[in-house]
C-alpha cells in the first residue's frame, strides 16, 4: 500500500515540475531560435555587402576601359556583375530590415550604417577618377568602399556578441 502511495506522490510531483518548466522550456527554445535567426540574417548582410564591394570596382574598372576605348568584358559578364550586384542590394536591405524585427536595436542600427555605406559607394560606380588607367579605382570610390568595409567589420564584431 504505501509502495503505491509512493509512486503516486512521486507521479504527481513529475507532473507538477514537468507543467512548471514548461513555459521556462518555451523561453529558452524562442530565444535561441531568435539568435539563430538574427546569426542567419547577420551573415547574410557581411556576406552581401563584400559580394557588393567586389562587384562595384569590377564594374567601375568596366566603365572607365569603355570610356577610355579600351578592352571592356562582355556583355554576359557585366550582366552578371549587375545582378550579383541587385541581388546583394536586396539580401542587404532585406537582412537590414529584419534586424529591425528581431533586434536589439544597436544591431539593427549598425545594420542600417552598413546599408547606408553601401548607399553611398553605389552613387560613384561611375566615378570617372583622375588616372587614365581603368585598374586604378579611383580615389573617392576607393574611400567610400574602404568605409564600407569599416563599416561592415564593425558591423561583424557588434554581432559576434549578440549571435553567440
Amino acid at each position: 500500500m504505501w509502495t503505491t502511495v509512493i509512486t503516486g506522490v512521486f507521479a504527481l510531483a513529475g507532473v507538477f515540475v514537468g507543467t512548471a518548466l514548461e513555459p521556462v522550456k518555451n523561453l529558452i527554445t524562442a530565444r535561441a531560435k531568435t539568435r539563430q535567426v538574427r546569426g542567419e540574417q547577420c551573415a547574410r548582410l557581411i556576406g552581401a555587402a563584400t559580394v557588393i564591394q567586389q562587384r562595384l570596382v569590377s564594374l567601375n574598372a568596366d566603365f572607365r576601359a569603355e570610356r577610355a576605348r579600351e578592352q571592356t568584358a562582355t556583355d554576359d559578364q557585366r550582366s552578371g556583375w549587375i545582378q550579383e550586384v541587385n541581388d546583394g542590394k536586396a539580401a542587404l536591405r532585406q537582412s537590414s530590415d529584419l534586424l529591425f524585427l528581431y533586434g536589439p536595436d544597436v544591431l539593427a542600427r549598425k545594420a542600417r550604417e552598413v546599408r547606408d555605406a553601401e548607399l553611398a559607394a553605389h552613387k560613384l560606380l561611375e566615378s570617372p577618377g583622375t588616372d587614365p588607367d581603368p585598374m586604378t579605382v579611383p580615389a573617392d570610390l576607393d574611400a567610400a568602399l574602404q568605409a564600407l568595409e569599416k563599416t561592415t567589420l564593425d558591423f561583424a564584431v557588434l554581432a559576434r556578441r549578440y549571435t553567440r
